[in-house]
């Protein structure tokens, strides 16, 4: 700042620049090196690849489970339509409660 107008117009203005930075969180104060050298796709590649779900007991389903679901599924949607469904949506319904079957009978 070379002139005392100059001077007083950063004091005046800078704290008004610097108040909605000073919330901010900062940078770590030493970053990974390989962190900053690799790219967003390789990391997130890297998180996908050791992201594995945990099975647990609550993912345990039953053919009983998918047959009582998807029955309960349809007489929702036929409560709310106020109609039965026409043949290609019962086929669709149908299909998919053979899927899930399916995936049921071939777990481990």
């Amino acid at each position: 700042c070379s002139s005392p107008q100059q001077w007083l117009w950063h004091a005046a203005v800078w704290p008004q620049v610097r108040q909605p930075t000073a919330h901010c969180p900062s940078p770590p104060a030493s970053p990974l090196a390989e962190h900053l050298r690799s790219s967003l796709s390789d990391r997130m590649d890297l998180i996908i690849q050791k992201a594995k779900p945990k099975l647990q007991d609550i993912d345990d389903i039953s053919q009983l489970d998918v047959q009582l679901k998807i029955q309960d599924l349809i007489n929702q949607m036929q409560h709310t339509l106020g109609q039965p469904f026409p043949l290609q949506i019962t086929e669709k319904l149908c299909m998919l409660q053979e899927l899930f079957l399916i995936v049921t009978a071939t777990r481990c």
